[in-house]
């Protein structure tokens, strides 16, 4: 049978434009079917309408109809799988004239043959327990509607009509839609709640958009414009107080499928829902996006952090081809010094000396010395991307490094600091960065201390030292 196993389940009829490769992929049957066909005591005028009940209940789920009307391909493949002549009958009822109840009969010995079972008040329950559970992290009552066919047709079920289901699922998912009502209603007070749902259709920053189309819109590429963005919308997700909204009772499925529904449609016509709905999904999607915009400015602002990086291990390979030409450079002096016959050898030999002196007395070329000084020297980008952290409210342990290093930075920032205080606590920082803090200058050591803490947020936040309370994975 079909390798598509749901492409077919819960159609009524057959799709008239089946061609023959679709009818050989999805309708045949096995041999084994065939020979039941055969060897059954039904007699042999009824063996192709047995054969069409058979293919149309094992591809769709549903007893064949006697109005069900077959593409030519599948009836076609029937008949030459039966060895009988092809026919121009389209329809059961042609094949079953007047015989109702002989259909009734070969409808159930069909399902016997295919293990499938009628749809009774055993299966009804069944079917309503697994939609519960479903319905927890089902985005919409079509999700749930089409779980609820694959789950019958797994489970070897006739499927019943489509309203049995459609109301079966609305129902579950009623209860589910109710529950997080509630836990809506505890976490957001009912008067900001009608406030936020009226905000929500208000012009954004960008006139000529609401908000909530706004929220919806991407950033944009990689650069210090799109982080604004980023950093704008949190920001105005957190004046909105989402940031305090506890939703702990929902699980991130929940949330995210809520969420879903908001994204998918129009901001018209999630206006026209009603308010409980409406209030359900505007929350979820502000409280998912907040954690996936906080993702976002993370990862924004360590791409940043890695340009700038980078920059640094540019210089490096500059400074390293600059260096090979001067030890080439030497190495031509020395040449022309040795065959330099107008002097004397002790005359030569002190030029050369001291050529060498020159050049193995210099320092060598240092990539960690030089990233240091190049995120020394960025200042203006580096506190580009500070700024744009300052909205993630990055949180670590009191007692560890880096949660001391975030709130030493903190209060620099909130002063309003030019230079860094001559009493500043170095230990914060590694041994290989002291040197560039204990400098006469404070504003370049000001510098330099932010640098550091740059690439420390950044290693903090890869390696959990750091975290952000209304970070997507943090929230649940």
């Amino acid at each position: 049978m079909s390798s598509y196993r749901y492409r077919f389940v819960g159609y009524e009829k057959m799709p008239s434009g089946m061609n023959a490769d679709d009818v050989q992929l999805h309708c045949q049957l096995s041999d084994e079917l065939i020979r039941e066909i055969r060897n059954s005591s039904f007699l042999k005028r009824y063996h192709l309408g047995l054969a069409v009940q058979m293919s149309f209940l094992a591809l769709t789920g549903r007893n064949a109809d006697a109005r069900l009307k077959m593409p030519a391909p599948m009836l076609s493949l029937l008949c030459s799988q039966l060895g009988i002549h092809s026919t121009a009958i389209g329809s059961l009822k042609s094949l079953y004239a007047n015989a109702q109840r002989t259909l009734t009969t070969h409808r159930a010995w069909v399902r016997e043959k295919l293990l499938f079972s009628s749809y009774d008040e055993a299966n009804h329950q069944r079917l309503y327990v697994a939609m519960s559970k479903r319905a927890v992290d089902a985005s919409s009552v079509d999700e749930l509607f089409t779980f609820a066919q694959e789950w019958l047709f797994d489970n070897r079920i006739v499927l019943p009509s489509d309203r049995v289901v459609q109301d079966l699922a609305r129902y579950a998912f009623q209860v589910v839609e109710n529950q997080a009502f509630v836990i809506i209603q505890a976490a957001v007070t009912p008067v900001r709640l009608r406030v936020l749902l009226k905000v929500m259709h208000e012009e954004s920053p960008i006139p000529g958009i609401s908000l909530l189309e706004w929220l919806k819109q991407s950033a944009g590429k990689h650069g210090v414009k799109a982080l604004k963005e980023v950093n704008s919308r949190i920001e105005t997700l957190k004046t909105l107080g989402v940031h305090l909204w506890n939703l702990q009772g929902l699980t991130i499925g929940r949330i995210h499928a809520f969420a879903q529904s908001v994204v998918n449609r129009s901001p018209s016509e999630t206006a026209r829902r009603i308010e409980s709905t409406r209030s359900i999904e505007i929350v979820c999607f502000l409280k998912h996006l907040l954690g996936e915009l906080s993702d976002e400015a993370i990862f924004r602002n360590n791409r940043h952090t890695g340009d700038i990086v980078r920059m640094g291990t540019n210089r490096v390979q500059a400074k390293q081809a600059q260096r090979a030409m001067e030890y080439r450079t030497s190495i031509k002096s020395i040449r022309d010094i040795a065959a330099d016959t107008t002097r004397d050898a002790q005359s030569r030999l002190s030029s050369i000396m001291a050529l060498a002196d020159d050049m193995l007395g210099r320092p060598p070329v240092s990539r960690a010395e030089i990233v240091r000084r190049t995120l020394t020297e960025q200042s203006a980008r580096v506190r580009t991307v500070l700024d744009g952290m300052a909205c993630l409210e990055l949180k670590g342990d009191a007692e560890h490094r880096d949660g001391r290093l975030i709130s030493a930075l903190r209060d620099l920032r909130a002063a309003g600091a030019k230079e860094l205080p001559t009493d500043f606590d170095t230990s914060l920082v590694d041994a290989k960065w002291r040197p560039l803090l204990d400098v006469p200058d404070r504003k370049a050591a000001l510098r330099a201390f932010e640098g550091f803490a740059l690439t420390r947020i950044r290693k903090g936040l890869i390696g959990g030292s750091l975290y952000v309370d209304f970070h997507a994975e943090v929230t649940h």
